[in-house]
């Protein structure tokens, strides 16, 4: 039995170990599909930003790139018209219908062709001569003070996006001094003969320019911003807030986040931050050469990664399916090693008990063919068994069943088998005791 007790232990400790090592391979297989889930998201999640990263860069170098050529533009034709000898003559002769017709004329080809809102021509002093487009000077009440300063001024003056006094619309300018004077009247503090306005009307391709994403975005956006004492100033209407052009401002010191803000104190490149509307965004600064803007190229982090949520989802499907298969697959194989061991265990205890079984019955035999009589009973003397030489001492066929007398029969003197009984009581066991 004890041999038995053991490997029973045995089986036990090795249904623990194996227990054990299925347990760590489920871990483990647990951590390689949910670490190998967590890389594949960050790999994904790493591209997605690399990927829109290099598109609004992209986008920024392009805007960029396009403002400045179009103010390289403006300023180009401004600069041209300058030395036009048509203006010397005409200011020097305003009566004259020829010259006032021909100054017309090509004032009426340079808006049309370039698209300008209005070209006027201002004399020394600042009154108005020419202009291809009535409305110029009366919705502008900056005009006046803009021209008083190219009178002055010996370089192409560029006035910045402006409202037009109470009307809604925006502008932005390029004066070009005319002086037609010696070199050393040129030389002096001496005003010039006149100013060449060149009216353009950002809503017509300048805020177009700005706006356009050359890809499907529904949160793409360019800001056109610059900033002015404490606040930025927002230069085109924004995607998300109407009539904000000029219009919305944001303290330089409310949110250092927003990239608005970030550009405005030396920014430039790659920054994640909030936009006006406090959403979470990527974007790009840059500043826009020989102006006092900054560009700034955003787009919405949730759209950015909107395709990673459908992955993510998809992913996170997929590592419960396999974590499920994985812990079923575990238990499968646990129930059926349980059977397998309870299957041993009940084998041995099989043989355990065939043996002794076997064990009963040669003892069994052994008793039954001894030559002594042998008996049990019961310490008041009920016979409970006995073998065949019993029988035969005493004249009893072998195979009569005598269990159940009282053994006190067999004795000649039953008082002898009280002092035995008394005996075998004080010393727990008898050897060699002699009756009569």
């Amino acid at each position: 039995m004890k041999k038995g007790n053991n490997t029973g232990i045995i089986s036990r400790m090795s249904a623990w170990r194996f227990v054990g090592i299925r347990l760590g391979i489920l871990a483990l297989i647990l951590f390689i599909v949910v670490g190998g889930g967590w890389v594949y998201y960050r790999s994904e999640h790493n591209n997605a930003r690399r990927s829109a990263v290099e598109t609004l860069n992209s986008i920024s170098d392009l805007k960029v790139s396009q403002i400045v050529t179009f103010m390289k533009e403006r300023r180009a034709d401004a600069r041209i018209a300058s030395p036009n000898p048509l203006f010397r003559h005409y200011l020097a002769n305003p009566g004259s219908p020829l010259l006032h017709d021909e100054a017309l004329q090509w004032m009426s080809t340079i808006r049309q062709t370039y698209d300008y809102h209005a070209v006027v021509l201002f004399d020394a002093r600042g009154k108005e001569l020419l202009s291809v487009s009535e409305h110029a000077v009366s919705e502008d009440s900056c005009m006046a003070g803009h021209v008083r300063a190219a009178l002055q001024s010996k370089e192409i003056v560029f006035t910045d996006l402006h409202r037009t006094g109470d009307n809604s619309s925006i502008h932005m300018n390029f004066l070009a001094p005319l002086r037609f004077k010696s070199q050393a009247a040129l030389r002096s503090e001496a005003p010039a003969d006149g100013v060449l306005v060149f009216v353009i009307d950002p809503e017509r391709d300048f805020y177009r320019l700005v706006k356009s994403w050359p890809t499907s975005s529904s949160t793409g956006e360019a800001l056109l911003i610059k900033r002015e004492g404490d606040s930025v100033v927002f230069l085109n209407n924004l995607r998300h807030r109407a009539n904000s052009a000029l219009n919305h401002r944001i303290r330089i010191d409310s949110n250092s986040r927003i990239p608005a803000v970030l550009a405005t104190i030396g920014k430039e490149g790659i920054v994640e931050g909030e936009d006006y509307r406090g959403v979470p965004v990527h974007a790009v600064i840059r500043k826009v050469t020989d102006t006092p803007w900054f560009l700034v190229v955003k787009q919405d982090q949730e759209e950015i990664y909107a395709h990673l949520s459908l992955k993510v989802h998809t992913l996170v499907i997929l590592i419960s399916l396999l974590m499920v298969i994985a812990v079923l697959g575990f238990t499968l194989i646990l129930h059926q090693q349980k059977v397998f061991f309870l299957k041993r265990e009940l084998a041995g205890r099989a043989t355990a008990e065939e043996a002794l079984r076997e064990s009963e019955r040669t003892f069994r035999d052994t008793v039954e063919n001894l030559s002594e009589g042998l008996y049990n009973a019961t310490l008041e003397g009920r016979l409970l068994n006995h073998n065949k030489s019993f029988n035969r001492i005493f004249g009893f066929d072998p195979g009569q069943d005598l269990r159940g007398l009282l053994i006190t029969e067999f004795w000649q003197n039953p008082e002898a088998r009280q002092d035995y009984i008394r005996s075998l009581l004080a010393r727990e066991s008898v050897n060699q005791y002699q009756i009569e």
